[in-house]
């Protein structure tokens, strides 16, 4: 797997600054997978949100029926989008992503919102492959 510019950019930042706040005695192993990188990036995003609006607490307001009929259609959109071929990263994030706005539980909403993170991460990494290979 390779990494792209922005990850790589954000490696070496991430190195840079574990080995200045461990000093000569440097603990954590560096950065190196895609994976890391982006998820470092989310946190990233996250310290941001909190430092504008502090820390949210809104109701999760899922559940709703016409979720469950939005996330049937996404799936079977997904299924035919995959069996034709012509599967795009769109189609699978729309598709958790209405299964997480189906989902009432609050057990399964959470799982189904790891699995949005997960796609969404997944699609990043993507596209920093992509642009890694377009520019050599």
């Amino acid at each position: 797997m390779t990494i792209g510019p922005t990850g790589r950019r954000l490696i070496d930042a991430l190195n840079r600054a574990a080995h200045t706040a461990a000093g000569a005695h440097r603990t954590e192993p560096p950065v190196t997978d895609p994976t890391s990188a982006v998820l470092a990036e989310v946190a990233a995003e996250r310290r941001r949100q909190d430092d504008r609006w502090g820390e949210q607490n809104h109701p999760d307001g899922t559940g709703l029926p016409i979720y469950w009929h939005s996330a049937r259609r996404h799936r079977h959109s997904a299924e035919r989008a995959a069996a034709a071929g012509l599967l795009a990263w769109r189609d699978v994030l729309l598709e958790e992503t209405y299964e997480a706005l189906a989902e009432g539980d609050p057990e399964r909403l959470r799982a189904e919102l790891v699995q949005v993170s997960a796609v969404a991460v997944a699609w990043i990494e993507a596209i920093d492959r992509r642009t890694e290979q377009a520019g050599q």
